[in-house]
């Protein structure tokens, strides 16, 4: 591995991290998360839709904590951060930088810009974000389209929000997201594996 390469990897560690951090409240294990399908949003109860989430022999364990979150958000708010996560990982699986920083929010992307600018000129998220992909066909894995499905709970509180999903490993998994202007936006990178 060359020193820049190194680097690069190191850089992501770091951005992830600490997008992960400032969007969970922190911990978690991170994985690579994208969207499948928009097929499979159905109508649910609040209950029936986290439910499936919950850890009943671990009642204070993070899944928990996420899928008990604020109150559960209407089909249509379910809909739309389906759709906005989607786009999102879409874009990151096909490496189209540009389209997947449109999908994060403002906070976000300034993080990623001043990561990756630390003594150099200023750079663009896709910029950024392109050169911790690099090389891509390394992180191609990383980058793939995992969701199963599509979102299966949002859980809601003011601005802020989890959107819960199950992988293509089996696992579930929680994004963090966050209105601005009206829209639901992705306040990371990659999401967190929760529960076990």
């Amino acid at each position: 591995m060359s020193n820049g390469t190194g680097s690069r990897a190191i850089l992501l560690v770091v951005c992830v991290a600490s997008l992960l951090i400032s969007a969970c409240g922190g911990g978690g294990s991170s994985s690579s998360t994208s969207a499948g399908s928009e097929e499979g949003i159905q109508e649910v109860s609040a209950k029936q839709s986290s439910k499936e989430f919950l850890e009943p022999k671990n009642k204070k364990s993070k899944a928990n904590t996420i899928a008990d979150f604020g109150k559960e958000a209407s089909l249509e708010e379910r809909e739309e951060a389906n759709a906005v996560i989607q786009r999102s990982y879409n874009a990151r699986a096909s490496a189209d930088f540009e389209t997947q920083c449109e999908t994060l929010e403002r906070a976000a992307v300034k993080q990623l810009e001043s990561a990756e600018a630390k003594g150099k000129k200023r750079t663009t998220c896709a910029e950024a974000v392109r050169k911790l992909a690099e090389p891509l066909p390394k992180t191609k894995d990383l980058r793939k389209n995992d969701i199963s499905g599509a979102v299966a709970a949002l859980r809601v509180k003011g601005s802020k929000a989890y959107a819960l999903y199950h992988g293509t490993d089996g696992k579930n998994y929680a994004l963090t997201l966050k209105k601005e202007d009206g829209k639901w936006l992705l306040t990371a990178l990659v999401s967190a594996q929760i529960g076990g």
